[in-house]
């Protein structure tokens, strides 16, 4: 809770004074495998805007352009390089082999709708557009569903925290509402419990055949393109 209550001051503060920039690079450099905080940076700039304090025009058209043109490079950057140096110098952001054969199991499994819904699973968020590079993946088909799914993400965080913004003097007053209050704890705990179950199911099932050699992604090995 401390780290939290210090990390929105700052974030405030920086895109106070660099505007929408600030957001729009930090998606970007996000969108590369490279640790920024992208996300939290849309949602805190979003507050901003819901408070007059920033253009939210400039805000969401700016976080939209950063988020395409960040995945794109990426998508030239592992069609360029290709796995094993993505594997290698990814290491360096915390791309780890795991992370890189994960996201190639659910390309293999889902397809280019996984460029669509990307933004919104942490790992394949910051690589599916070095991801879908490495596997060849037709440029014109990622970047249709890239576009799509960055239109979604930055439309559904953009317009969720600006109506909550806008409405929050109305909802603030249930705060003070211990019966709504613990509800509400007791909803969220169990929505996190049962992700965490889902997921616990889903990675013992998925064990054994998650042991992929890297190298099977790599083109130039013989893996399938997507």
């Amino acid at each position: 809770m401390t780290g939290h209550t210090q990390l929105a001051p700052w974030l405030h503060e920086y895109i106070q004074h660099y505007g929408a920039w600030a957001v729009a690079v930090a998606i970007f450099l996000d969108s590369l495998g490279v640790p920024a905080p992208g996300e939290i940076m849309l949602i805190a700039g979003a507050g901003l805007a819901s408070q007059g304090q920033l253009d939210p025009t400039a805000l969401l058209v700016g976080a939209w352009c950063a988020a395409v043109l960040g995945d794109n490079v990426g998508y030239v950057i592992g069609r360029s390089l290709g796995a094993e140096a993505i594997v290698r110098f990814g290491a360096r952001v915390g791309i780890t082999a795991g992370h890189y054969a994960w996201a190639v199991e659910r390309f293999r499994r889902w397809g280019p709708a996984v460029v669509a819904a990307a933004r919104f699973v942490v790992v394949l968020r910051q690589i599916n557009g070095l991801v879908a590079g490495s596997l060849r993946m037709p440029w014109a088909v990622f970047v249709a569903f890239n576009a799509i799914g960055a239109l979604l993400w930055v439309g559904f965080w953009g317009s969720v925290v600006l109506a909550v913004g806008a409405h929050r003097h109305e909802l603030s007053r249930f705060v003070h509402e211990p019966l709504l209050m613990l509800g509400v704890a007791i909803v969220v705990a169990l929505g996190v419990g049962a992700v965490r179950y889902l997921r616990g199911r889903h990675s013992r099932r998925e064990a054994a055949p998650a042991t992929h050699d890297v190298a099977d992604g790599a083109p130039g090995d013989g893996g399938p393109s997507v």
